[in-house]
């Protein structure tokens, strides 16, 4: 005998992308600007002072995105995650 049929899985893949523009409107705080792209629903702005180490992380954020409480004459590396139902695509720079 054969077994039911198993539910169906979809995939809707997320189109990459990438941080548009960045700008400072005051010492403490950066504006990152990035598209939605196809297939992402929500996104995710990771950042730090060591690029690849990311200490915060930000969820459900739309664009432009402001990041406050930062420390004046302080590098920061950031990435955009978009998410999906599916999951999540590639972080961009």
């Amino acid at each position: 005998t054969d077994s039911s049929d198993s539910n169906e899985a979809t995939t809707r893949p997320i189109a990459t992308f990438a941080i548009t523009s960045t700008s400072s409107p005051s010492s403490s705080s950066i504006v990152v600007n990035f598209p939605s792209p196809a297939g992402g629903v929500t996104y995710d702005v990771r950042y730090g002072t060591a690029t690849g180490s990311y200490s915060s992380t930000v969820t459900g954020v739309t664009s432009p995105y402001t990041i406050t409480g930062l420390t004046a004459n302080t590098n920061y590396y950031i990435v955009v995650r978009a998410n999906n139902t599916v999951g999540s695509g590639t972080s961009q720079t």
